[in-house]
């Protein structure tokens, strides 16, 4: 379940970065 929740969070990150570029 970790890997899966930091999966869903590194994604999330990558979409906040790919808004702000």
């Amino acid at each position: 379940m970790n890997y899966l929740h930091f999966g869903s969070n590194l994604y999330a990150v990558t979409l906040v970065l790919c808004t702000l570029a």
